[in-house]
């Protein structure tokens, strides 16, 4: 296993890599790849039922077009991973804050300093990829947050030896999906309490400030469908997908949700069923997509441009991330906000875990008014 050594706490931060950089006289150039791939956007918004739009979504009142993420890949010679969150430690022993999931706290209450000790050094490992984020449990974000890092690395000319993942939020499309990028588990590194690995090159993708952006959709329908030369299914143009086996935001009456839609064509998917795989090539195939809102419409991304979304909300969480994610793709996104009181204007209570009760009567507008009926 090489050569072990234990250290103490660190003894000081950088706020970002670039304050590293300048204290060793490094090249910034070399240290630090900035990638520009897309513009700011003029964004379409959803059509819903009132007028106006409900406000988390009106996208027509933003000041300037919405600023897309762009990509920056730090890297660190000599740089170590420490712990499950994990944290990022440079070779002269201090903390980068910026990559810290600690940074709600001042730096120097950050809980490594704390520590007496800490674990044994790992000094094995050649160049290490950084793809730990704190929700890269939820397909959504491990889709739209993580796997285009990849893409980002691929770019720079950086093979990573290992790739270092959440391991406290682990799902089983996370090992799918990589080995369909070419990762192999064999590669993949899952952060612990006890993790303190040192690489030669240690390698942080990460993203600028805003929206999840066009470019990344382009990626992950080029590498997971189009690449595999993914086909249509015939008789999956129109899917309903049911949140029955998830833990919250449940479609309280999708029995009465579904029986109606059926009679126009709609498949029933339950998602936890499936592969990633088979997931897109549904996706793939649909024209026409029903769903209350949860992260089974991040699979939108891989149905054709001009696709028809419909989204159901409860009214303590009207989010706006899969319209914004229709728009970049190129759907047609309708919404109907769930039975229930609603918060004043501009005030979003957030609630994740808020039920859905669709209105029926509120149903048949929006099939009307989308032409499905």
């Amino acid at each position: 296993m090489g050569e072990m050594i234990k250290m103490t706490a660190p003894t000081g931060y950088y706020e970002v890599v670039k304050d590293w950089i300048s204290a060793t006289k490094l090249s910034k150039k070399k240290h630090i790849k900035k990638l520009h791939f897309d513009n700011p956007v003029i964004l379409t918004e959803p059509i819903g039922l009132e007028e106006p739009n409900f406000w988390t979504v009106r996208f027509s009142e933003a000041a300037a077009p919405f600023r897309q993420r762009n990509g920056i890949v730090d890297i660190i010679p000599g740089g170590r991973i420490f712990g499950a969150k994990p944290d990022i430690l440079t070779p002269d022993h201090k903390l980068i804050w910026k990559h810290s999931r600690e940074k709600y706290k001042l730096p120097e209450e950050h809980s490594i300093f704390q520590l007496n000790s800490l674990p044994l050094i790992n000094q094995n490992y050649d160049t290490v990829a950084l793809l730990s984020i704190m929700d890269s449990g939820v397909y959504y974000h491990w889709m739209l947050d993580v796997l285009p890092r990849l893409h980002m690395l691929k770019l720079c000319g950086i093979t990573p030896s290992r790739y270092v993942i959440n391991g406290k939020k682990l799902a089983p499309f996370q090992y799918e999906t990589l080995e369909a990028l070419g990762v192999s588990r064999e590669k993949v590194i899952e952060s612990h309490d006890g993790l303190h690995l040192q690489a030669k090159k240690l390698v942080i993708p990460h993203f600028t400030r805003g929206i999840r952006p066009r470019w990344v959709c382009d990626y992950l329908r080029q590498e997971l469908m189009i690449n595999k030369n993914m086909k249509p299914i015939r008789g999956f143009e129109k899917l309903f997908i049911s949140r029955t086996r998830a833990s919250k935001r449940k479609l309280l009456n999708e029995a009465e949700v579904y029986e109606y839609l059926r009679q126009f064509g709609f498949q029933r998917i339950v998602l936890e069923d499936l592969s990633v795989s088979s997931q897109i090539q549904l996706f793939a195939s649909a024209k026409v997509i029903a769903a209350p809102h949860g992260a089974g419409l991040t699979n939108a991304l891989f149905s054709n441009p001009g696709a028809t979304v419909i989204e159901f909300f409860a009214p303590s969480l009207v989010h706006n991330c899969y319209p914004i994610l229709s728009s970049l793709v190129g759907h047609k996104h309708y919404y109907i906000i769930g039975e229930g009181e609603r918060p004043p204007e501009y005030v979003d209570p957030h609630d994740r875990s808020a039920d859905i009760t669709v209105n029926m009567k509120d149903l048949k507008k929006i099939l009307k008014r989308s032409g499905i009926v």
